[in-house]
């Protein structure tokens, strides 16, 4: 890196390390990005970029805490700014306080009236609130100033796919997909509302576009997996819960779809153990608790009918 060759020769200059720290937020490296942004306000603790760009680093770390102190200064420092108020309330939302998050944003809106993106943010929020229609509304109101954003589209899906209203859902994922064709989240999200309609096919259409976009995905693999195992396609089920859980390995959902892919096999031990594994992964989630007892019921079943056949012989 450059930058290295740089600081190397000079290092004191704090705009070098606020450089690095960029380039490392681009790389994913947030950790070494907020090091490197902490070096630079040492240095120079009146430059309001510095701490505006280690809270964002932060918010990529979950840190959010040390996210919103960072925004609080920049902030202080220069309260016109409507971007500080949304990196705010970005921390905000994820800590679930969308009291604060609104208010960030609705001073936002007021230093930057009609700015589509903040409007898309409380449409966002809205929805975290499980307030639908004010969601759908701010949403909306987004697209009315920038038809041509395809993340706009993909949240409002998002809404209307929450109030089941697939067809409407499915119009804005579509214009998404035409404006950005390689963006695989968005056919996974087609995916999703076709399977809610019970359109199987039309799911797996979807979710093998998304994997030949992103292959290394393991969430891409469980959601075709479910959906094979709509089809009853259980050898096929298998394989991609097993490629999901070879890729991310602590993620419950898809021990318990792998489950039932056992099961549609008649493979009893394997499908309880799965079931079992995603219970004791998350022993609160209800869900979990339904596999040991199906496996229970359909074993009882076989025998039985097995049991039924010995008899006729």
């Amino acid at each position: 890196m450059e930058f290295d060759k740089a600081i190397e020769k000079d290092r004191n200059n704090p705009s070098l390390y606020n450089g690095r720290g960029y380039c490392y937020d681009y790389l994913g490296e947030y950790q070494k990005a907020v090091e490197d942004y902490t070096t630079a306000i040492k240095l120079n603790p009146d430059v309001n970029a510095y701490y505006v760009n280690r809270g964002v680093s932060y918010l990529s770390l979950g840190e959010y805490d040390k996210a919103i102190a960072d925004f609080n200064t920049a902030v202080i420092n220069n309260p016109k700014v409507a971007d500080y108020y949304s990196f705010r309330s970005e921390a905000y939302t994820e800590k679930k306080n969308y009291k604060k998050a609104l208010s960030d944003l609705n001073k936002a809106l007021e230093l930057s009236p009609d700015n589509p993106d903040i409007l898309n943010s409380i449409g966002k929020v809205y929805l975290r609130m499980e307030n639908t229609d004010k969601a759908l509304l701010f949403c909306s109101k987004a697209l009315k100033f920038d038809s041509m954003n395809a993340d706009y589209y993909s949240d409002r899906a998002l809404v209307y796919y929450i109030m089941e209203n697939y067809k409407k859902a499915l119009a804005d994922l579509n214009c998404a997909i035409k404006i950005e064709p390689d963006n695989a989240l968005n056919y996974v999200h087609r995916g999703n509302v076709y399977e809610e309609m019970e359109k199987y096919k039309l799911a797996l259409d979807n979710y093998n576009k998304a994997i030949s976009l992103k292959p290394d995905n393991a969430v891409f693999y469980y959601y075709r997996g479910a959906a094979f195992n709509w089809l009853k396609s259980y050898k096929s089920a298998l394989a991609d819960c097993n490629k999901a859980i070879d890729l991310e390995n602590d993620e419950p959902d898809y021990y318990n779809e792998r489950g039932y892919a056992y099961l549609g096999l008649n493979q009893y031990d394997n499908a309880l153990a799965d079931f079992k594994k995603a219970l004791e992964m998350d022993p609160d989630n209800y869900k979990y608790k339904l596999g040991p007892a199906i496996v229970e019921k359909k074993r009882k079943l076989n025998e039985k009918n097995v049991s039924g056949v010995k008899k006729e012989r």
